[in-house]
């Protein structure tokens, strides 16, 4: 699978719901376009957890096919669903922007693609 950075490599174009996320509202086309162009892709299969609750925040995602859960477990060790995510939903949008550890886990309940944006290029 190719990785969506500027570096030359054939990329798979997005699914459509991606660049119609709220990440993209106002923008123009032209710069969706070079935004998405530095997203990393990640699959994952269904139970591959992205992120853990309590890790510092690396990157933003963007769900562009499968559903993710995302959980907290409590101080008593029981698991809570905050909600789930699909496709073109933001994921962990504002603890990236609060510069905080994350709030929640990301689990994938089904086969899943996210789109990641690194904290360097955010």
């Amino acid at each position: 699978m190719a990785l969506c950075e500027n570096d030359g490599l054939m990329r798979q174009p997005s699914g459509p719901a991606v660049p119609d996320s709220p990440l993209f509202r106002g923008m123009a086309p032209a710069v969706v376009e070079e935004v998405l162009g530095a997203a990393t892709p990640r699959t994952l299969a269904t139970g591959q957890t992205l992120f853990l609750q309590g890790d510092p925040v690396e990157a933003l995602f963007v769900v562009e096919s499968g559903r993710l859960k995302l959980s907290q477990v409590t101080p008593d060790g029981e698991e809570v669903i905050v909600r789930t995510v699909g496709p073109g939903d933001i994921v962990v949008g504002v603890a990236v922007l609060d510069k905080r550890t994350l709030p929640v886990s990301g689990i994938a309940i089904s086969e899943c693609r996210v789109l990641a944006w690194p904290r360097p290029r955010i």
